[in-house]
């Protein structure tokens, strides 16, 4: 991105959610490191159907937390300098609103990128700074980034999908996925703070 002339300095703040959280190792200028990392990861570790024979979701997070502290060191102390300040969208489980939470205002950086990427059915919600949180896809995360985005003055968006890209819609049952019966006690926890 930089050949295009494309800089971290260049931006006040940046916001990064799901996949999307991989962009911080641009803003600390370790690219090479990020690409070598989505490159080199294992994806079977990452993600596999088979974990549900052995109680566990099948999205493993923690993997690919690993290979952002220990394998490929992502610099926290660059994210936290804030130069450019650096956002990280999630949904909010008790209110089903999608939030942007400041990297320096989490004790666990790690947890929140996790959090940001926690998906229905794949994962179960992370709890961060008190509250569960998860994907900025199961709020209204389009609703979210225009109300940032007619706040700017300027504003750069990089797409993953092609703009006019549609998913259908879960079944109702696709959330209950997430919760093995094993974890039936977080399932029922995540439903009451959504339902008050």
């Amino acid at each position: 991105k930089e050949k295009a002339g494309i800089r971290p300095e260049d931006y006040d703040e940046v916001y990064v959610l799901s996949v999307g959280c991989q962009l911080v190792y641009w803003v600390t200028r370790q690219m090479e490191l990020g690409l070598k990392n989505w490159l080199e990861a294992d994806l079977t570790k990452l993600f596999s159907l088979k974990r549900l024979a052995y109680g566990r979701r099948p999205l493993n997070l923690a993997y690919l937390m690993h290979l952002w502290r220990d394998v490929y060191p992502l610099d926290i102390d660059k994210l936290r300098a804030g130069h450019p300040v650096v956002k990280v969208l999630v949904t909010n489980c008790a209110t089903g609103l999608v939030e942007a939470i400041d990297v320096r205002d989490v004790e666990d950086p790690f947890a929140l990128f996790t959090a940001s990427q926690a998906l229905v059915p794949f994962h179960a919600p992370v709890r961060l700074n008190g509250g569960l949180y998860m994907d900025p896809g199961l709020g209204q995360a389009t609703d979210t980034f225009a109300r940032i985005i007619a706040d700017a003055a300027e504003a750069t968006v990089l797409l993953t999908w092609p703009r006019d890209a549609r998913a259908d819609r879960v079944p109702w049952w696709f959330p209950w996925a997430a919760f093995p019966v094993p974890w039936q006690g977080e399932r029922r926890e995540m439903m009451r703070a959504v339902s008050t």
